[in-house]
């Protein structure tokens, strides 16, 4: 992944308070991964504070990449889909 990718890690790891180095070897392939990931990390487990961190999820990929709401899914892949 690109310098797009990094920025927009960069920009989760500031917005969410999350190091993703704890990622270690994990690969980001899709949204939903990295959503998994900070749900996981931060210990989101309630319904409705995973469906607040989803959306600020999106809010941030969208913000910092440009890429409209309706092309972010939990499917959505990084280089393929959302050419990060």
């Amino acid at each position: 992944m690109g310098l797009d990718f990094v920025e927009l890690v960069m920009t989760i790891e500031t917005e969410f308070g999350a190091d993703m180095n704890l990622a270690g070897d994990r690969v980001f392939r899709t949204v939903g991964d990295m959503y998994d990931f900070l749900a996981s990390t931060l210990g989101v487990t309630d319904e409705a504070e995973r469906a607040r961190l989803w959306t600020r999820l999106v809010d941030v990929i969208e913000r910092q990449q440009g890429i409209r709401r309706d092309r972010i899914t939990r499917e959505a892949r990084f280089h393929d889909d959302l050419e990060i």
